[in-house]
């Protein structure tokens, strides 16, 4: 029997085998009615920002995860933070929907992270407003410095950065402008 490419046979398997999924991209029981899957062939850039956006403000952000993740597997190599800062952005989202705050809390850090380096560099944006997204980030995951006001909860700031990926500006400036006030 031929191996397959990587160590654990996700790809084949995925291929052989597709179970249908929810909206978070949990397995669902075999005959069971899931959301439609994204495909898994890389879109062009703009497209697959399209999608992906498309994707989040139906409340889809794993399938979002999966377009951005198959254009950063497929880009060049000096896009991978973009790409990858972005997916783990929408992979943050779906742990938060799915109740695990932790790994929200640490995917969202780390999309931050790979989106800081990225906006240090002369490649393409593709329109993305990567300041805006990373400093609403910034202003809402470190420490608060004034101690006369709480530091927001994992669900505002998860919240705030859902409101910025869909373009949900009600969302936007109703919680997280007055929040990100009491930051700076």
């Amino acid at each position: 029997m031929e191996q397959p490419s990587n160590p654990k046979g996700r790809e084949k398997r995925r291929v052989q085998d597709p179970r249908p999924r929810d909206a978070l991209g949990r397995p669902l029981p075999r005959g069971a009615i899931g959301v439609e899957p994204v495909s898994e062939d890389p879109l062009p850039p703009e497209q697959a920002l399209e999608l992906a956006h498309r994707l989040i403000q139906e409340g889809r952000p794993f399938s979002a995860h999966e377009v951005l993740e198959a254009r950063w597997k497929a880009g060049p190599t000096q896009e991978r933070e973009l790409w990858q800062g972005l997916a783990q952005l929408r992979v943050a989202l779906t742990h938060h929907q799915r109740g695990n705050q932790v790994g929200a809390q640490r995917l969202l850090q780390r999309g931050q992270e790979r989106l800081e380096t990225y906006a240090k560099t002369e490649a393409p944006k593709y329109g993305q407003d990567l300041p805006a997204l990373i400093a609403s980030i910034t202003t809402q995951i470190h420490p608060n410095p004034n101690p006369t006001f709480r530091p927001l909860g994992g669900a505002v700031i998860l919240n705030c950065v859902h409101g910025l990926l869909s373009d949900n500006y009600l969302v936007w400036s109703s919680d997280c402008q007055s929040a990100s006030k009491t930051f700076h």
